[in-house]
């Protein structure tokens, strides 16, 4: 994901397709729909092939993110920010190979 970009018609093993863009939270929160590192933890535990529980931080631009809807569905008071087709996924994947990203392990046990 890092080199190639997020793939927003993602499926998990065993899943099936579908489009629904591509999710992030903001680093400051809130984390109305729980904490991120406790999320990757459990993704990892259900997924153990795929080399466990990371968080990519993406400096993203404001001018990118005034493209999504964050003044619908999910308005960035509740912390996440959501690249859905026509409202700044096709931009935000154009933008990907320039955006500053860091890679961070979890650690769990």
């Amino acid at each position: 994901m890092l080199r190639d970009g997020p793939n927003p018609v993602y499926a998990e093993t065993g899943g099936k397709t579908v489009n629904f863009g591509v999710s992030f939270y903001l680093v400051v929160g809130p984390f109305l729909f729980g904490n991120p590192d406790d999320y990757a933890i459990g993704k990892s535990k259900a997924f153990p092939g795929e080399g466990g529980p990371v968080r990519i931080l993406v400096d993203v631009a404001v001018e990118l993110i005034a493209l999504t809807n964050a003044d619908g569905m999910f308005p960035l008071s509740q912390g996440l920010i959501q690249f859905d087709n026509g409202a700044g996924l096709e931009e935000f994947l154009i933008a990907w190979p320039f955006l500053s990203k860091k890679l961070i392990e979890i650690a769990y046990s």
